[in-house]
């Protein structure tokens, strides 16, 4: 099959003359995924449908429900994560959002822990749960030193490893709670000079994250005058921190980038992160903090050392797309490119067509041609629309990209799903105003929308571009 010369693209996209072109086959060409609803909650559910895709398959069939406005319970829960293979959704204290509550029913959830006593997730939240007929289980504890305490008596992970972080400043314990969910060593929160809540007896090795200035070297010295193997994760700051803790993790394949400020000034607060353990059991990767806005000199060693796939929590607010260009994750000053939708010939171009405009490019072909992501994301439509027929939507990075395929003979997905790159949605078809069996495949940076004001042309967000858009 020959590839669309950089030549006769640009001829298309500027003249959008109708020839016989084919299109290249679709493979896979992205080296970073992002994971991200339109607040906390929903994406805490994005990640749960990323590393749960098919519901839940241990035996207790549990999920972890902690306040959305309190993360410290969420992170010294990670060692219950690893135990129960449960993933991390968020509430609000007095009212549990309908889209959990839908998840929770697609994960099949037999068991909800939740985090906190009614003065952190209400009674009503706990008897929404149990109407759909969810047992629950409150672990909890008057303080969160001793909520963390809690968790972890009933984890049954190791009984002889704990893991230390700083209770109040909390930052730490990010890049620990993926090392305590791969392994289930159970996390436990300290004050900078002392323990509120004593580690159990058995405990004889434990690994403080983080540098003197959150757990200090008296500490250190005081559980080692114990008998207890003492060792300090920690680098300069919270990002080399990360990274070393990273490193104790051989798993290089995969790395989960969370934003590594708080959104808060008042206190320490990091919404998409919270959630974050789950999914770093469930691919055994690591959790490494980045600069929403600047590329951090020990992240980019790192990355760039091992070339993993990237998986990035939260919008392009949490992590910026010119940050993950500084890590060499998309090309400068272009959008990475989709992948072909669908095998054929490309027979209409985008641009004034007809005495009007067209807003997308079609490929055509006869028989039995299957439709596929051009990227990895969130389905948006999948219906029928006037004028387009058999329509799907995939909303991209964050929702900053959304793509549209039209005149499908049959939708193989639902709104809501998550698709990855290259996977099949549908089939090529001929429904709603058209003379043929083709594709129309549109591109938008942004959502879309019904005056299409933000289409740009495909074909530079496909591979070999000669023109790339910019994304920034």
């Amino acid at each position: 099959m020959k590839r669309i010369s950089q030549f006769l693209i640009l001829l298309l996209s500027v003249f959008a003359i109708i020839w016989n072109i084919d299109v290249p086959e679709a493979k896979a060409n992205s080296n970073f995924e992002r994971i991200s609803g339109d607040n906390r909650i929903h994406t805490a559910i994005k990640i749960s449908q990323r590393g749960w895709p098919k519901g839940l398959v241990s035996q207790e069939r549990a999920v972890i429900l902690a306040r959305a406005d309190n993360p410290a319970d969420a992170l010294a829960a990670a060692s219950l994560v690893g135990v129960k293979d449960a993933p991390i959704l968020l509430t609000y204290p007095n009212k549990i959002d309908t889209a959990t509550l839908n998840e929770l029913s697609r994960l099949k959830a037999a068991k909800v822990y939740i985090l906190g006593g009614t003065g952190a997730i209400s009674a009503g939240v706990e008897n929404a749960i149990r109407n759909k007929g969810i047992a629950t289980q409150r672990v909890k504890g008057s303080t969160r030193y001793d909520t963390a305490a809690a968790i972890n008596s009933i984890t049954g992970a190791s009984s002889t490893k704990a893991i230390l972080v700083n209770g109040d400043t909390i930052v730490d314990a990010l890049p620990a709670s993926s090392y305590s969910a791969i392994n289930k060593i159970p996390i436990y929160l300290a004050k900078k000079d002392s323990l509120p809540k004593a580690l159990p007896p058995a405990i004889k090795e434990v690994i403080i994250f983080g540098g003197t200035g959150v757990v200090s070297e008296n500490l250190k010295k005081s559980l080692a005058a114990k008998g207890i193997k003492v060792q300090r994760v920690s680098g300069e700051n919270r990002y080399s921190t990360s990274v070393e803790a990273a490193n104790l993790n051989n798993n290089t394949e995969n790395v989960i980038f969370v934003r590594g400020t708080s959104t808060n000034q008042t206190y320490p607060e990091y919404p998409d992160a919270v959630a974050s353990s789950g999914l770093a059991k469930k691919l055994n990767t690591n959790i490494v903090l980045v600069h929403p806005t600047s590329v951090q000199d020990p992240v980019y060693d790192y990355v760039n050392q091992i070339d993993p796939k990237v998986y990035v929590l939260g919008g392009t607010g949490a992590v910026t797309d010119k940050v993950l260009t500084g890590y060499g994750l998309l090309a400068a000053n272009s959008c990475p490119p989709f992948n072909w939708p669908a095998d054929g010939t490309l027979t209409s171009g985008f641009g004034p067509r007809w005495g009007s405009f067209h807003y997308g490019i079609d490929i055509a072909k006869k028989g039995d041609v299957p439709v596929k992501a051009a990227y990895d994301g969130t389905v948006s439509y999948a219906g029928y629309m006037n004028g387009y027929g058999n329509t799907i939507m995939i909303r991209h990075r964050g929702d900053t990209q959304e793509t549209l395929y039209a005149h499908l003979r049959s939708i193989s997905v639902k709104k809501g799903q998550l698709v990855k790159t290259g996977q099949q949605i549908g089939w090529m078809g001929s429904t709603g105003q058209v003379t043929g069996q083709h594709l129309h495949f549109e591109t938008h940076l942004g959502l879309w929308n019904g005056s299409k004001s933000n289409a740009v042309d495909p074909i530079k967000l496909l591979p070999n571009s000669s023109t790339p858009a910019s994304c920034f």
